[in-house]
């Protein structure tokens, strides 16, 4: 589980570097491969070996809400939305995260 965690904090700074020079819909296809790659690697590995590898790249690339809550602030600032509404539109999105997991 920490090593999980050093990965997250690592890719967090990674993607927010990479969302900031490459675009943000980039970034979200990046981490959704990333997840993909994982998911596969770990589907067709026999060995916890392989569960250890599938771990790196989801860990360090899949930051897809993150990015997705600064895509929404780029987009609501450039179509003239105010502080309250960018703030609505924002926690409608972490409560439509919330409820998919529920």
């Amino acid at each position: 589980q920490s090593a999980r965690s050093g990965l997250t904090m690592i890719g967090t700074v990674l993607v927010g570097r990479m969302s900031d020079r490459l675009g943000r819909s980039k970034v979200l296809w990046i981490g959704t491969a990333a997840s993909l790659f994982s998911y596969t690697v770990n589907l067709q590995g026999a060995s916890i070996t392989a569960m250890w590898i599938s771990l790196v790249p989801s860990s360090l690339l899949n930051q897809n809400f993150s990015v997705l809550k600064a895509l929404f602030a780029d987009y609501s600032s450039e179509n003239g939305y105010s502080e309250s509404e960018r703030a609505s539109a924002i926690g409608r999105l972490g409560m439509a995260v919330g409820l998919s997991f529920m």
